[in-house]
């Protein structure tokens, strides 16, 4: 016969019409499921069940009919947002034979808080009450707990999680037998104003027994020391002696397995310390709490993050102005990568721009990989690009530059990038849409150098390698630029790109051939690409000399050696130093203007002293500075000067001419144009018109006026002449087709040339007479004849002389016609207010076809 089996405890009969889950997700209490009693005294918020009774010292309550039949399960979620106690606490009803709780009588349920602050089961019976299972003290006070009670055939367990979680730990266990009951519900007990509305209770099932019959399963695998392997499980784990470890790659069964009660982590110590590699660990005769045994196996990858250092992780990436957007979102970022071969903990590293310091959060970064930092709330924009991290204080980053700085957890800089608008390296990009790309991860190359704005056409490449990583096709040396002389003793030399750092800062590198002498100092500008290099001993002014650079090196490697560079000492330019030579104000219709600049002097000029402006009445306008112009003007060399020499070249012969930005104004029909130096005094002054060209051509467009000789007066209009068709109709940066060479003069009135031809053709087009006077005030008349003494023509009429200067005649009669070939006499009369007169006849021919 059986033996028979007394049950100390008594729980209901839990006979069932259905199952209750309710997450109170539709915001309602009054449907699906019905909740009835105080419901005015609760509310749904957050789709979370509140209380909302404001009254002192009042117990108040709601349920829904609930019955199960069989094995029995019950889960909830509460939140008590106060410190509990015998008046300040909540009862959650498993089982109540009456829809109002209040008046139960026999009953089953939880208590969560009382005196000791603890989750207990009670029952009811014939109103009495019966503490069953004893939660741990001390546990319920502005907690987050997620409780679980079951009942299988006659065991009734009691199972909490602490944290809210799902990880429960057995809270006790009794057996029971079982009588009826058909409510589930909510009762909460409170006090004083500072406990109302702060009870809550969510997902919530009173169904059949869900049973758990799966063994815990891993979950997660961590290194927590060099030698120690943590596992975690999903469920509580019992760690019995019978359990057995074993992992793969010659390491075996642990030293030690430790595990704290009611823990779902178990710590595994092994004898030596695990290298990187993958693992496999085989647990074998495994028991949960639930009571499930068996065997699993799970397999890991153990990768060892070290700190970074300086050149571990580096700034590859910068989006400084995301507007406008070209794809990329409108948001600022920075871009990081892990140069090595190891995975970086780059937690606790920190971003900053100088001011207050980013701070990362936990994260490893795996090698040779890519992370985008962002402001936070901004994460979900760049995710998609790769991965991703929101910093609360992400500094904003200047758009016409910034220095920022990558530094370890221990303070220490890692990277650096100083940016100026000039890194974008385009006029266009730098204004907006566009990152700046690290070109090469590693580099002697200055930041300017290695450091562009992104070729990709969304704007820039977060997450992803670099559009322009590697992209460096330059194979070309450094080549010197320009030269300028800051003093005495200061010569500045302009790059095409930086020297490597050690040959720019090398003194002995840098020689003045002419003296043996190496610079004392030398200040190096990466981002102007210049070099100021500091001299003991003076130059002296208006002077060439030699610098010779022993090795011109690039960061690329690209090399030069032992080249000379002539730098030329200038000095300022007077009057009658320089001269506007040549004048192209009416060009063709699809041509350009072009002013021609002559030294006139044994000095050295730098055009960059000078300034082009224009009168217009009374007033100086336009005036044109050409500091930007790095060009030394030698002695008695020409120079044009236009806005397109691409035009020019393509127009007209041209040998030395410049580029500028733009020319004063030139008006077609007239004007006036200066060149002044930098203090605005004026060094030369040219009043051109339309009407001083030859008269007998017939279209002026294209053709240039020309200064006939350099010792006249810019303001003479006798000292100008349209330049020679055989010449071009222009000769801009050479020797004017219509120059006279007065220096072979000797006489006090000569012709520089007995012979002319007025055709045009550059050769003599004009007849001109070079006069020599003692003195000032003489005036003079001239008068053509032929040889049979007819009178032809009057061409110098009252002209006023000077002590030196020329006379000249284009051949052209009152008439509108030319003087016919042939002999001819000057008879040339001059006087002075003194009464002092003096005739001369001076012969002349008329030579050619026309």
């Amino acid at each position: 016969m059986r033996p028979i089996i007394f049950i100390l405890h008594f729980v209901f009969l839990i006979s069932s019409y259905g199952q209750l889950t309710e997450d109170f997700s539709d915001g309602n209490i009054l449907a699906n499921p019905i909740w009835s009693g105080d419901t005015s005294k609760f509310t749904v918020a957050n789709q979370i069940l509140q209380s909302n009774s404001r009254v002192v010292s009042d117990v108040f309550y709601i349920s829904t009919p609930n019955q199960i039949t069989g094995d029995a399960q019950w889960d909830f979620w509460i939140n008590l947002q106060f410190s509990t106690s015998s008046a300040n606490y909540t009862d959650v009803f498993l089982a109540s034979d009456s829809q109002n709780l209040t008046k139960t009588q026999n009953g089953l349920f939880v208590r969560i808080g009382n005196t000791k602050d603890e989750v207990s089961v009670y029952e009811l019976r014939n109103g009495v009450q019966k503490l069953l299972l004893d939660g741990q003290d001390g546990k319920t006070n502005n907690k987050e707990i997620r409780i679980r009670v079951t009942c299988e055939d006659i065991l009734l367990q009691l199972w909490v999680d602490y944290d809210g979680g799902t990880l429960f730990q057995n809270e006790g266990s009794t057996n029971t037998y079982r009588t009826g009951a058909g409510y589930f519900g909510i009762l909460v007990k409170q006090s004083t104003a500072s406990f109302h509305q702060k009870h809550f209770v969510d997902d919530i099932y009173a169904g059949p027994l869900i049973k758990d019959t799966l063994v815990a399963q891993v979950t997660q695998v961590d290194l927590s020391a060099d030698d120690q392997v943590q596992v975690t499980f999903d469920d509580v784990i019992v760690n019995t002696e019978l359990t057995k470890y074993t992992l793969s790659n010659g390491y075996g069964s642990p030293d030690n397995v430790t595990s704290d009660l009611n823990s779902n982590k178990v710590l595994l110590s092994f004898s030596a310390p695990i290298a990187n590699g993958t693992y496999t660990l085989r647990i074998q005769e495994l028991l949960d709490i639930k009571g499930n045994r068996g065997d699993t196996t799970v397999a890991f990858t153990v990768i060892k993050a070290i700190k970074p250092k300086s050149g571990d992780l580096l700034l590859t990436e910068i989006f400084a102005d995301p507007t406008p957007s070209f794809g990329l979102p409108e948001e600022e970022y920075i871009e990081l990568y892990n140069n090595t071969t190891q995975a970086l903990d780059i937690e606790n590293c920190t971003f900053s721009d100088g001011g207050t310091p980013a701070l990362l959060p936990k994260t490893v970064l795996m090698p040779y990989s890519f992370i985008i930092l962002t402001k936070a709330g901004n994460e979900s924009l760049f995710s998609g690009y790769g991965q991703t991290i929101g910093l609360t204080g992400f500094p904003a980053l200047n758009n016409t530059g910034d220095n920022l700085e990558i530094r370890n957890s221990q303070g220490e800089l890692v990277d650096a990038a100083s940016y100026s608008e000039a890194y974008y390296h385009s006029d266009t990009k730098k204004l907006g849409g566009y990152a700046l790309e690290r070109i090469s991860y590693s580099t002697a190359c200055a930041d300017i150098d290695n450091w562009s704005a992104s070729k990709n056409t969304s704007g820039g490449t977060p997450g992803q390698q670099n559009s322009l990583f590697g992209a460096d096709p330059d194979q070309d040396p450094p080549q010197i630029q320009s030269h300028y002389f800051l003093n005495t003793q200061e010569l500045r030399i302009t790059l095409s790109e930086n020297l490597k750092e050690n040959l720019a800062k090398d003194l002995a590198n840098f020689e003045l051939v002419e003296t043996s002498e190496n610079p004392i100092n030398i200040i190096t500008n990466s981002i102007e690409k210049t070099l100021t290099l500091t001299f003991a001993s003076p130059f002296e002014l208006n002077t060439i000399y030699h610098l010779l650079i022993k090795e011109l090196e690039d960061c690329k490697g690209n090399t030069l050696q032992n080249t000379v560079v002539l730098v030329i000492t200038t000095t300022s330019a007077h009057e009658g130093d320089i001269l506007i030579n040549e004048l192209l104000f009416n060009p063709k219709e699809d041509g350009v203007d072009f002013m021609e600049l002559y030294n006139n002097s044994d000095k050295y000029l730098r055009l960059s002293d000078l300034l082009l402006a224009r009168y217009d009445k009374v007033e100086r306008k336009d005036e044109k500075q050409m500091t930007y112009l790095d060009y030394i003007l030698h002695p008695h060399h020409f120079l044009a000067l236009t806005k397109d020499t691409v035009t020019l070249k393509s127009q007209y012969n041209t040998q030395h001419i410049l580029q500028i930005a733009s020319l004063p104004p030139m008006n077609n029909d007239a004007g006036i144009v200066l060149l002044l130096d930098q203090n605005g005094i004026i060094l030369d002054s040219v009043p051109y018109a339309e009407t001083q060209h030859f008269e007998l051509l017939s279209d002026v467009s294209g053709v240039s006026l020309e200064r006939t000789n350099y010792s006249g007066k810019s303001y003479n209009p006798m000292n100008w002449h349209s330049a020679s068709t055989s010449a071009g109709y222009a000769t801009p940066g050479f020797q004017n087709s219509q120059f006279l060479d007065l220096s072979k003069q000797n006489n006090s009135y000569t012709f520089v040339s007995k012979t002319f031809s007025p055709d045009g053709d550059g050769y003599e087009d004009l007849l001109a007479l070079h006069y020599q006077n003692e003195e000032n005030g003489y005036t003079a008349n001239g008068y053509v004849f032929d040889l049979a003494g007819t009178y032809i023509h009057q061409p110098i009429n009252m002209k006023i002389l000077g002590t030196d200067g020329l006379l000249s005649w284009n051949g052209i009669l009152s008439n509108g016609t030319k003087i016919p070939v042939g002999n001819y006499v000057l008879l040339l009369e001059t006087f002075n207010l003194n009464g002092k007169v003096d005739k001369k006849k001076l012969a002349f021919s008329v030579v050619g076809l026309f």
